[in-house]
């Protein structure tokens, strides 16, 4: 379990924001204070898709598809 505060959060996305990945707009709120909301930019959804390619589709791959299913098989049946 990865666990994260809230401040770590922000500072992540500030330095997101400097890098031009993310954009951050104020809205006010019904409930209290303005909120700010993020969106992906170009860049930051250039970069995400990169990211799912090389790190998420990879999985996809029949190969590795194939080790994962019969290592899940294999976890399967130590459980019993």
């Amino acid at each position: 379990t990865v666990i994260a505060d809230d401040n770590s959060i922000y500072r992540a996305m500030r330095r997101f924001e400097d890098m031009k990945l993310v954009s951050s707009t104020w809205h006010d709120s019904d409930t209290g204070p303005q909120r700010r909301y993020y969106e992906l930019t170009p860049l930051g959804g250039h970069l995400l898709a990169r990211f799912i390619r090389r790190n998420i589709l990879l999985f996809e791959e029949p190969p590795v598809s194939a080790r994962i299913r019969a290592a899940l098989a294999s976890d399967a049946e130590g459980a019993k």
